[in-house]
């Protein structure tokens, strides 16, 4: 039923986890489509080894960059199965979750299904909700375009019918962005679903804000309520995906986000409580320089929680292998033992 779509590029050994998780997760209809990107370690040696055990399609390409969009477009012709849906080198799938979008694309049988998804760090047992984290959990199967399109514009947690596939190649061919690839892929479904669950989880990461905050100008609707959500949700990732040096660019991005809004949006806003919301307020009270500083102090905050659950996740790995670990009284029993054959 599902084709996995995934770009590698010198992915070395933490692939083969990625492959050990598809192999214990994948049902006997699926296919994995790897795409390598001319990688020069074992990557592709890998994923041929895994193509002799699995289902599996192996393109190997010269370049050494191709965009998500183009990706799709191979994935979609090479796809054996009713439905693509994309995974990195390092995310997780999620059983139960899987399970849940099966049962979605088998009863609703959408041109789009969108998936909830969320990040990973240091340990792929433990959630971290993305941005739109409480508006998900609102949201019914069969939820309009319009309100997915006010969720975090990431086309990693979006799956493709295999037959709209020639409807929507004139979009795929055009989009360079990954955010307006979202937002052009949810407005083009004539049949959108989604699935609460977070089906994947990505690795966390930073990415850079404008293309996301450029495309949301562009995209804004006229509803005031739907393009509430929409900003909250696509301000609220750019601000949490940004490192501390895009703070001067993220900043200047929302300011031309606020001075594109009209007054009763921008009222609106003011009444929200994510990370965004606070960095409107400090662009209006003070401007770009107070916004910078205001994110300043959020990403040390943020970076000292993820000092604190990195620290805990190796304090528990710790405890794990001392426990596994034959301890020094039965060491010297196996030693006398051994001594006395």
């Amino acid at each position: 039923m599902l084709s996995f779509a995934m770009v590698t590029r010198n992915e070395g050994r933490a692939l083969d986890d990625t492959l050990r998780m598809l192999g214990a997760t994948m049902a006997p209809e699926d296919h994995l489509i790897a795409i390598d990107a001319g990688s020069a370690d074992r990557t592709a040696a890998r994923l041929m080894e895994f193509a002799e055990r699995a289902p599996c399609t192996v393109l190997q390409l010269d370049t050494p960059e191709i965009r998500l969009a183009q990706a799709l477009l191979l994935a979609l012709d090479a796809a054996q199965t009713a439905y693509v849906m994309w995974l990195g080198p390092r995310d997780h799938l999620r059983p139960e979750a899987l399970t849940d979008l099966r049962q979605c694309l088998e009863m609703a049988a959408p041109d789009l299904a969108v998936t909830d998804s969320g990040w990973w760090y240091a340990s792929p047992d433990r959630v971290w909700p993305r941005a739109d984290a409480a508006q998900t959990a609102t949201l019914p199967p069969d939820a309009s375009g319009a309100t997915l399109l006010g969720l975090c514009p990431d086309p990693r947690r979006l799956v493709i019918a295999r037959a709209a596939g020639p409807h929507l190649r004139p979009i795929l061919n055009d989009a360079t962005r990954d955010p307006a690839l979202y937002a052009a892929l949810v407005t083009a479904a004539t049949a959108p679903a989604f699935v609460a669950a977070p089906v994947v989880l990505h690795a966390l990461d930073s990415t850079d804000p404008a293309p996301q905050l450029e495309a949301l100008r562009q995209h804004l609707p006229a509803d005031t309520r739907t393009a509430l959500h929409m900003v909250t949700a696509w301000s609220d990732d750019a601000v949490l995906r940004s490192a501390p040096d895009q703070a001067e660019a993220l900043c200047a991005q929302l300011d031309a986000v606020w001075q594109a809004l009209p007054p009763a949006l921008q009222d609106a806003l003011g009444t929200q409580s994510g990370p965004s919301a606070a960095l409107f307020a400090a662009l209006r009270a003070g401007g770009v320089r107070d916004a910078m500083l205001h994110f300043a102090l959020s990403a040390l905050t943020r970076q000292q929680q993820q000092s604190a659950h990195l620290a805990a996740e190796y304090a528990h790995l710790r405890h794990v292998v001392q426990a596994a670990l034959p301890g020094p009284d039965y060491l010297r029993r196996l030693y006398d033992r051994a001594r006395n054959i």
